[in-house]
């Protein structure tokens, strides 16, 4: 089998649980994989202690060791130095950035130079790159200085925010892997071909999330959602719906679990709305009691939307575990969401920020138990055969082994 590094902002990051799944997914099968992050790692569970362990982090070296460890490949390999110079200084060109942007592609360059002597050491064949932004950008030269194949996985800011160089890193790449449909129409709209695209969809493992199936709700009736509190997540739209229904009547409360800048304006929020007793802030819960806090959910509701900035959530995670478990989800019509939610099938889809659309779903799926066993039963079915881990890793493998061959 092929020995594979893996690079990402951090590789046992809480908000991106996916990238340390993949990886001991791909080690249970046998694979060797080297761990590289870009900046320091964090620990978030008993599971990847040793993963951490064994993660080097980019950016914990200076600059004066990137500067050394080009000054030997230089040295050593002059050829190949010189080549991703001049990748550098023709995607300078292409971006016409601004000086500062120039210098910060200049330091992934130098970066990139250094990581690529550890491939070489290591003696990987391939390495995946997770986020097309900066770690695209270090992982690129890096590949190109190793003479090794690479792929990245574009996910959401990073395409929507965060895509300079997109056609460069794709041309360059071995393949191109994203999570959804409305992801591949985007880089297809960048003219970066259809033979490079492929879709791998950030499962989870069935297992890990037995189906129950939907039974009476409680009184009141308990809906929830996990997530970072940022702005895309729309969880404003949320706490509207809910004063919408409890001021008619139909008493709900909402569990939020998690944390993030918009924590307190979230909170006030409620007061304004004069619902702060119905709107429960239960803080950041462990990876490892997530299944167990989202059973005791009548329905799962992610109202995700676009953010001022324009960035927007992907396929969220949370999603397919409350829908793997049986609980009812509701989001909204947006980016790739309606890919794993089909609207009145596996789910139910309101307009991003319709607070009053929202409010009806809710009530209409809180009324309806029959509606709810359906969808459950569709959703579960809609994550073992499109959204697991292992029909994703199959995939994910086939395109390291007959997409990505050594160069």
């Amino acid at each position: 089998m092929k020995k594979l590094a893996y690079l990402a902002p951090q590789i046992t990051a809480l908000s991106a649980t996916f990238v340390y799944k993949e990886i001991l997914g791909l080690e249970a099968r046998g694979y060797e994989v080297l761990p590289v992050s870009i900046h320091p790692d964090e620990v978030s569970a008993k599971e990847v202690a040793e993963l951490s362990k064994r993660t080097d982090s980019i950016y914990s070296h200076s600059i004066f060791t990137f500067l050394l460890s080009f000054l030997s490949a230089l040295f050593f390999h002059p050829a190949r130095t010189v080549k991703v110079v001049s990748l550098y200084l023709s995607d300078v060109f292409s971006l016409g950035a601004p000086k500062l942007q120039q210098i910060k592609l200049g330091y992934q360059m130098l970066a990139g130079i250094w990581l690529a002597e550890k491939l070489r050491k290591a003696g990987v064949e391939h390495l995946h790159i997770h986020f097309g932004d900066v770690p695209a950008q270090v992982g690129m030269y890096a590949a190109q200085h190793a003479g090794i194949p690479f792929s990245f996985t574009i996910h959401a800011n990073d395409l929507f925010q965060h895509g300079r160089l997109l056609k460069q890193k794709s041309d360059r790449a071995c393949a191109v892997v994203t999570i959804s449909e409305f992801n591949v129409n985007l880089l297809q709209e960048m003219d970066i071909p259809a033979s490079k695209l492929h879709i791998v969809r950030c499962g989870i493992d069935p297992e890990q999330f037995p189906y129950s199936q939907p039974g009476e709700v409680h009184t009141p009736a308990t809906v929830g959602l996990v997530a970072r509190l940022v702005e895309k997540k729309g969880v404003d739209t949320l706490i509207q719906a809910a004063a919408i229904l409890n001021k008619d009547g139909n008493e709900i409360e909402v569990h939020i679990a998690g944390d993030g800048p918009e924590t307190e304006s979230l909170k006030k929020l409620a007061r304004d709305l004069k619902i702060e007793d119905k709107i429960i802030f239960e803080g950041r819960i462990a990876n490892s009691d997530i299944a167990d806090w989202m059973k005791t959910l009548d329905l799962f509701v992610l109202p995700a939307k676009k953010d001022s900035n324009g960035d927007m959530d992907g396929i969220p995670v949370a999603l397919m575990e409350s829908m793997g478990l049986g609980v009812s989800v509701v989001s909204t019509k947006l980016s790739g969401i309606p890919e794993l939610i089909v609207n009145n099938e596996t789910g139910m889809l309101a307009e991003p920020e319709d607070s009053n659309g929202l409010a009806e779903i809710m009530k209409n799926l809180i009324e309806n138990k029959k509606l709810r066993i359906d969808l459950s039963k569709k959703a579960r079915k809609m994550i073992e055969t499109e959204f697991s881990q292992k029909v994703n890793l199959d995939r994910l493998e086939t395109i390291f082994n007959e997409q990505c061959v050594r160069i």
